[in-house]
C-alpha cells in the first residue's frame, strides 16, 4: 500500500516532514524547558516566613560574621540566613564575602546536632538558588555530605539534603555533572522507596533536575534501576497529587530519550502513564496542571515513536474523552500539552480517524483562535489528519478548518506559516468543497501577498499553490 505521508507533489513541506521536525525541535525544547510554575530550582520558605518582615543586608552580614564566630547564638543565625536568603541573590552574596562563612556552614553540616545540621541544609536549599558560580562552590563544598546524609536515619535530614541537591542540579549541566561524579544518583533512587513522601518528592524533583538534557546520566538512571522504582510508585494508588507531579517530571525526562522510550514500554509503563492522565482527567483533579502537565508531557514524547505506542494508548477507551475534557481546559498549559499528545497520535491512520469522526474534532478546530503555542500544535496535529486522504480532508473542511486556516496565511511565524500552507495544499488537493471555501475566506488574495512574502521559500510555495489549484482564477484575480 502506498504511504499516505509520500504523496504531497508540491513545493510546500510534506506533514511528513513537518512532523519529523516538530519530534526533533519540540522534544529538545521539552527537554530543557518547565513551565514557570515548574521552576528547576525552588526556596523552602515556612509558612509563616512571608508574613514577616523582611531582612537587611546588614542584618545578613552580621548574621554570617556571628555564625563564623561559632558562638552560643548559632541556631538563631541560621534561622535567620535562612530566610535571608530567600529574599535574593544579593543577600546571598554576602555569605560568599565574609570570610570562611560557607566552611563554617560545611563544619555545622556534617556535625552531630541533628536540628542545627537540618538548619544547615536548609540554609544550603536556599543558597542552591542563587548565581551559578555560587551554586558551584556550594556544590563542591557541601554536596558529599548531603548525598551521605540521603542515606541517613533522620527523614527530615533526608528531605532537606535531597531538595538541596535538586537546587544545585537545577542551576546548570556543570552542576549535573559534578553532582553525578561524586554518586548521588544510586541514594536518590533509593530515596524514592522512603515511606515518607516529602521524601520521595525531593528526591523525585533532584532526579528530574539531574538527568535532564544529559542523555548519559539519564542512560545511568535507568542502569540504576530507575525505572523499575518508578513503575512501582506510579502503580500507587495513595501517591499525593504533589509527589506524582515530581514523578511525573521524572518521567517526562526519561521520555525525551527514544531508547529509554522502548525499554519503558516495553515494561509497561504507557498504559499506567494512560490510566494516570485519564484518572486526572475524568476526576476533576487538573487544578492548576501540576500532575496533568508532566504525565501529558511524557505521553506525547511517547507517542513522538512508532505509531504502535499511540494505538496501545488508544487500547484505554477512556482516553479519547479525557484528551477531549482537556482541551476544553481553561488552563492555557494544559491544553497545550494536550494538542502535543494529540499531534503525535494522530500521525496513526486509525487514531486519526477516531478524531474526524468524533466529539473532539470541533474543539480542536476551535483552537487555532487561542495563542500561539496552541495554534503550532493544533496545526502539526490538523496536518497529520489531512495527510491521511480524501475523507478525512473533507471531514476537516466540513467542520471549518480551511476558515480557521486560510487567516493564517498572514502570520509573521514562518513556521506557522508552512505549516498553514501545507495543510491548505492537502486539503486544496483531496477536497473539491476545500476550494470554494478558501476562495470564499480570501485564500487567493492571501496567496498572492505570499508571493511577495521575504521568503524565497514562501514565495515558491505560494506561487506554486495559486498555480496548480486555481490556475487563470488565481491570476483573475490578482489583475483586479
Amino acid at each position: 500500500m502506498e504511504d499516505h505521508k509520500a504523496k504531497h507533489k508540491h513545493s510546500a513541506p510534506s506533514v511528513q516532514n513537518l512532523r519529523a521536525k516538530q519530534r526533533e525541535t519540540q522534544v529538545e525544547i521539552r527537554k530543557s524547558k518547565r513551565d514557570r510554575k515548574f521552576n528547576a530550582k525552588r526556596v523552602r520558605l515556612e509558612n509563616t516566613e512571608g508574613e514577616e518582615g523582611s531582612i537587611s543586608l546588614e542584618e545578613t552580614e552580621a548574621a554570617c560574621r556571628e555564625l563564623v564566630k561559632k558562638g552560643d547564638n548559632t541556631m538563631e543565625c541560621l534561622l535567620k540566613l535562612r530566610r535571608a536568603f530567600t529574599q535574593g541573590p544579593e543577600f546571598i552574596d554576602v555569605l560568599f564575602r565574609v570570610d570562611n562563612c560557607l566552611a563554617s556552614l560545611v563544619g555545622l553540616l556534617t556535625g552531630r546536632a541533628i536540628e542545627v545540621q537540618e538548619q544547615v541544609a536548609w540554609c544550603m536549599t536556599n543558597v542552591a538558588t542563587g548565581r551559578p558560580e555560587h551554586v558551584l562552590a556550594l556544590a563542591k563544598a557541601a554536596a558529599p555530605y548531603c548525598i551521605t546524609y540521603i542515606s541517613g536515619s533522620s527523614p527530615v535530614l533526608q528531605d532537606q539534603c535531597a531538595w538541596a541537591l535538586g537546587n544545585m542540579a537545577g542551576d546548570n549541566v556543570e552542576c549535573r555533572l559534578l553532582l553525578h561524579s561524586m554518586g548521588c544518583l544510586p541514594p536518590l533512587i533509593n530515596l524514592l522507596q522512603s515511606p515518607t513522601p516529602a521524601c520521595v518528592k525531593s528526591a523525585a524533583f533532584a532526579i528530574s533536575n539531574l538527568i535532564a538534557e544529559l542523555h548519559s546520566i539519564c542512560k545511568d538512571a535507568v542502569q540504576a534501576g530507575l525505572l523499575t522504582v518508578m513503575l512501582q510508585l506510579l502503580q500507587k494508588t495513595d501517591v499525593t497529587p504533589d509527589v506524582l507531579s515530581e514523578l511525573g517530571w521524572v518521567v517526562t525526562y526519561l521520555t525525551n530519550s527514544p531508547e529509554v522510550v522502548v525499554e519503558m514500554v516495553t515494561m509497561g509503563f504507557l498504559p499506567v502513564l494512560v490510566d494516570i492522565v485519564v484518572h486526572v482527567a475524568m476526576t476533576g483533579q487538573v487544578k492548576g496542571g501540576e500532575v496533568a502537565t508532566p504525565m501529558l508531557r511524557a505521553l506525547g514524547n511517547v507517542c513522538c515513536g512508532p505509531d504502535e505506542y499511540s494505538l496501545m494508548a488508544c487500547g484505554n477507551p477512556r482516553l479519547m474523552p479525557a484528551l477531549l475534557r482537556l482541551l476544553q481546559s481553561p488552563l492555557p498549559h494544559v491544553v497545550k500539552e494536550t494538542v502535543w499528545v494529540m499531534s503525535n497520535m494522530t500521525s496513526d491512520y486509525s487514531v486519526s480517524q477516531s478524531v474526524v469522526y468524533g466529539p473532539m474534532l470541533p474543539t480542536l478546530v476551535s483552537l487555532l483562535d487561542r495563542g500561539h503555542q496552541v495554534q503550532m500544535e493544533t496545526m502539526y496535529t490538523l496536518c497529520n489528519m489531512a495527510s491521511h486522504g480524501e475523507t478525512t480532508c473533507g471531514e476537516l473542511v466540513s467542520h471549518g478548518a480551511v476558515a480557521k486556516v486560510v487567516p493564517l496565511l498572514k502570520t509573521v511565524d514562518l513556521e506557522l506559516l508552512h505549516m498553514a500552507l501545507a495543510f491548505c495544499e492537502a486539503v486544496l488537493r483531496y477536497s473539491e468543497d476545500a476550494r470554494f471555501v478558501f476562495e470564499e475566506c480570501g485564500g487567493l488574495s492571501n496567496l498572492e501577498q505570499l508571493q511577495h512574502h521575504a521568503n524565497s521559500d514562501i514565495q515558491s510555495q505560494a506561487q506554486e499553490l495559486a498555480d496548480t489549484y486555481f490556475g487563470d482564477e488565481a491570476g483573475d484575480e490578482y489583475d483586479d
